[in-house]
């Protein structure tokens, strides 16, 4: 009848007598493995040398794709001084220049349209003027499909006659597919203008657009 036992472990080095007869003892920091024969004479039963690697099993399924977000973007601005005709009403800026796109369009001038749905920023630079002495508010604001943003007013001052100001800033809107947008501007005094100016050369510079827009999406 067959005995079963416990290998026996050591760090340290095996000597004759340790083992006894039949008993196995491990060496674990070189991997032999002992014995001792009925003669009392130690055996190496191995030397620790690890086996041959086994077949590579097949591979896996391999899994799907990652998400890559498209982005979409507009680059456009207007080559014209954009006059306010009436006080009672608002005006929407409008661009005639499209310089560059990606799934955002400009629709009848004013309009800014996304083919995808998702969060868009929209940054503006408008160059304001007004001829009259006297100080006047240019309110500024942001509508979405014909419907005004609420709280998206901000207005800027022209102090003076000749005086320039420049409106820049920024809106985040979420937008779903084929929406639009639109900036639109107002003062009391119909002598403010979004101002185009051209013909610079002392020293020669680009032409300066009435508006600058941009829009990209970022969601």
């Amino acid at each position: 009848m067959a005995n079963y036992q416990r290998t026996k472990r050591t760090a340290s080095g095996v000597s004759t007598g340790d083992p006894a007869v039949g008993e196995l003892i491990l060496n674990t920091a070189s991997g032999y493995l002992y014995t001792t024969r009925d003669d009392g004479a130690l055996v190496l039963i191995n030397n620790g040398i690890p086996g041959p690697t086994g077949p590579t099993g097949p591979s896996g399924v391999v899994g799907p794709s990652g998400y890559t977000s498209e982005r979409y973007f507009l680059n456009a601005f207007d080559t014209t001084t954009q006059t306010n005709p009436s006080a009672a009403s608002g005006n929407a800026f409008t661009y005639n220049t499209v310089v560059d796109s990606r799934g955002v369009s400009v629709v009848s001038g004013s309009m800014i349209q996304v083919a995808n749905a998702g969060v868009y920023n929209i940054q503006f630079s408008a160059q304001l003027e007004k001829s009259s002495a006297n100080k006047e508010d240019v309110d500024i604001w942001l509508s979405k499909n014909n419907v005004n943003v609420p709280w998206s007013a901000t207005t800027i001052v022209v102090e003076g006659s000749s005086d320039r100001q420049v409106a820049a800033w920024n809106f985040f809107l979420s937008m779903d597919t084929n929406e639009f947008a639109q900036l639109y501007w107002h003062s009391d005094d119909l002598n403010v203008v979004a101002l185009a100016a051209s013909g610079h050369v002392v020293p020669a510079h680009p032409d300066i657009p009435s508006i600058i827009l941009t829009v990209n999406n970022v969601d």
